[in-house]
């Protein structure tokens, strides 16, 4: 009797634990805010548990828990269809219960072909990602109004680094969020955030052999979509962390691997004496060897902080003819040693665009890796693209981790050259029609960006794009363009062509004026103000040179009536705006330049500059005017 009554009273209880672990999910899904509260949101984060363990052994579980209530349509577009990528050679996943409560309130299970795994798109960028999977969840039944609740665990057994960024704010709010990695008292994890952030709170604690660092954020103000806004990084709540206490530590295991892969023998020694013969100077050999790989290997696509710092050995690269950014480096490296260069090293950059983020020099993650490079006196090398100038690397402000004995954090800036320098010869003839010749010299960015479009183009295609994109519609292309040193990577790209432009300047009683053309800048501001920073991604500093000849005799410039010289500072950058002009026997030379350095702009200097930049673009200061003489 008794075993009977043993027996119901478990039966029970296992009900019991039934009915309320079907109705578990209702805490969840009651008297939750929606648009009204939350206006610009597409969905509400409405609680967020992610948790990592970390074994002894630094192998670790992710655990992710969330629940979102879909808000518009955005929201459903976002977040109805979840990937969860990983790297099936040390990574594995295990979906948990995944469910939807659709407007009604009712729980929909995931139907068996909403849930799959498979090859992610980077397998077909490059062999390195070969193992790189996905699984794919499409939650059903995703309105507005409805709940989407998602749990899943992934398994890292790399056993190298407990590291990242996780965070606590983004466009969408959090009602609730709670980050907590539980590490052993053997592996201490270093961290940084945002201690001022409101509404966030932070604990550590030991528990046993562990402790537990735990974070949690509650009813977060939504972060504004804005064009041109930093990262979350700078806008947001991220917490940087790492087992690494600095980058030194870091970075001396995996410039080690990557040293595997650095060797010289007879047939590098070989074919490296045949790239370089004649060339007497070191940056002359460097040069002979970077065109070399460009033009006869293959660079694979790898987002450097996925990989593995283990390259191929250099004589399976040698065959195949490509590799990534990891073989070809290790390949360069290689055949400066061959060519008696021992002061090259293997470098990495750290995201440029996130250095305005404190954390990123105190914590080393590999998130904030952005491009493996070469160190050589002060330069920087990117390997394999046969389409970058020797010397530039696509980064023009950035930190590096140059890879010594024992590797060298230093902050990299780009020589601050016009990266545009524009000569534009003027002959004014008496029916006051001219005849112009343009030379356009490229440096750094704006060199690159169009050597990749044009270096592997026809002649004609060149030609076609350049008639479409000339920007000056009163020109008659009489000669060219000639796309000058677009084969020589040592040497900045040149555009020359000549035109005829009819009627050049107006002629009113005792004055003459022209306009010149519109300075192109590489922001747009349309807005009246911002909530956000506005982030400018890029150097631009522009110079051009304007040379009138046979001015009509008599007449003398009277605006502008003096040098221009506009000076905006904002933090501690200056944006530069200038004009200067010279007259001697009938001719003219005028020398504009514009400078607008990669910087952030607070909302409260947002306005200034858009004043600044409205007053470069306003018509009457692109007009020169002459006065004849009594």
């Amino acid at each position: 009797m008794k075993k009977y009554a043993k027996l119901i009273l478990i039966c029970y209880i296992f009900c019991l634990n039934f009915i309320y672990a079907q109705d578990d999910f209702t805490k969840y899904t009651q008297d939750i805010p929606g648009l009204d509260d939350y206006p610009e949101a597409s969905a509400i984060n409405v609680y967020t548990d992610v948790r990592i363990t970390v074994n002894a052994d630094k192998s670790y579980t992710y655990d992710v828990f969330y629940v979102k209530k879909i808000l518009n349509y955005k929201g459903k577009k976002e977040y109805s269809d979840v990937k969860i990528q990983y790297d099936a050679n040390y990574d594995s996943v295990e979906i948990g219960d995944c469910f939807t409560i659709n407007v009604k309130g009712e729980k929909e299970a995931l139907p068996k072909e909403a849930l799959h795994n498979t090859e992610s798109y980077m397998s077909v960028a490059s062999p390195d990602y070969i193992n790189m999977k996905e699984w794919v969840i499409n939650f059903p039944d995703v309105d507005p109004g409805a709940f989407i609740f998602l749990k899943y665990k992934r398994t890292n057994t790399r056993r190298d680094f407990i590291e990242g960024v996780e965070h606590l704010a983004e466009y969408n709010p959090y009602l609730i969020k709670n980050f907590t990695i539980v590490s052993p008292k053997s592996i201490p994890i270093y961290f940084d955030f945002k201690k001022d952030y409101p509404n966030l709170k932070f604990s550590q604690k030991s528990e046993g052999r562990n402790i537990v660092y735990s974070w949690k954020i509650e009813k977060t103000s939504c972060i504004l979509e804005e064009n041109d806004s930093p990262s979350f990084l700078i806008i947001g709540c991220p917490i940087a962390y790492s087992s690494s206490k600095d980058w030194q530590e870091m970075m001396s295991v995996e410039f080690k691997k990557l040293q595997s892969g650095i060797s010289v023998n007879q047939e590098i020694r070989t074919l490296t004496d045949e790239i370089t013969k004649g060339k007497e100077q070191p940056k002359d050999k460097l040069f002979a060897i970077y065109n070399y790989i460009a033009d006869n290997f293959i660079l694979k696509y790898i987002i450097l902080e996925d990989m593995d710092f283990t390259p191929q050995p250099v004589e399976k690269v040698l065959a195949q003819k490509f590799g990534s950014s990891r073989e070809l480096t290790c390949l360069f490296l290689s055949m400066a040693k061959a060519a008696g260069i021992n002061n090259c090293e293997p470098t990495i950059a750290l995201d440029e665009n996130n250095r305005f983020y404190d954390s990123q020099m105190k914590i080393p993650a590999r998130q904030f890796f952005r491009q493996l490079l070469v160190y050589f006196n002060g330069m920087l090398i990117s390997v394999g693209s046969n389409d970058m100038p020797f010397g530039f690397t696509g980064l023009e402000n950035c930190n590096i981790i140059i890879g010594k004995d024992k590797p060298v954090i230093e902050k990299y800036l780009f020589p601050q050259i016009a990266l545009k320098t524009k000569i534009i010869k003027i002959k004014i003839n008496e029916n006051k029609d001219a005849a112009l010749d343009f030379s356009t010299l490229y440096y750094g960015s704006a060199d690159n960006l169009l050597r990749s479009e044009f270096r592997n183009e026809t002649e004609q295609k060149r030609k076609i794009w350049f008639s479409e994109n000339i920007g000056e519609k009163n020109l008659t292309i009489t000669d060219g363009p000639y796309f000058d040193n677009i084969e020589n990577l040592d040497k900045p790209l040149s555009i020359r062509f000549k035109a005829d432009v009819q009627n050049f300047y107006v002629e009113q009683d005792d004055y003459i004026y022209f306009e010149l053309p519109q300075v192109s800048l590489p922001i747009t501001i349309t807005d009246k103000e911002r909530k956000n920073p506005l982030q400018i991604f890029e150097n631009f500093k522009t110079k051009e040179e304007y040379y009138f000849i046979n001015i009509p005799p008599g007449y003398k410039v009277v605006k502008p009536s003096s040098k221009i010289m506009e000076v905006l500072k904002i933090g501690n950058e200056n944006v530069l705006y200038s004009v200067d002009f010279q007259e001697a026997n009938q001719q003219l030379m005028l020398t504009r330049e514009v400078v607008i350095p990669q910087m952030l702009v607070q909302p409260g200097d947002f306005t200034k500059l858009k004043d600044f930049i409205t007053k470069i673009h306003s018509p009457l200061n692109m007009m020169i005017f002459l006065k004849k003489s009594s």
